[in-house]
């Protein structure tokens, strides 16, 4: 969960600038697209290298998910 939090810190910061130059159908779209994979990913990750790296990369895109559906919060 260290990983989530750290990331969300970091990425929730940015994801604002990203939507604003792309739009936010298209981000939305991309998140859901990028989003989708993440269960099927962890199953196949065996080490903790990959989970952990796995971690960052659903934590990114969920950090994405939440800012456009009004979910973003660092709480529990």
């Amino acid at each position: 969960m260290a990983t989530v939090y750290l990331v969300k810190a970091l990425i929730l910061g940015i994801w604002p600038f990203i939507v604003d130059r792309y739009g936010t159908r298209i981000i939305f779209t991309t998140t859901l697209v990028m989003i989708s994979p993440v269960p099927i990913l962890f199953m196949v990750a065996r080490s903790l290298a990959s989970q952990i790296l796995l971690e960052i990369y659903s934590s990114v895109w969920w950090s994405s998910w939440d800012l456009l559906t009004g979910h973003a919060s660092l709480g529990a």
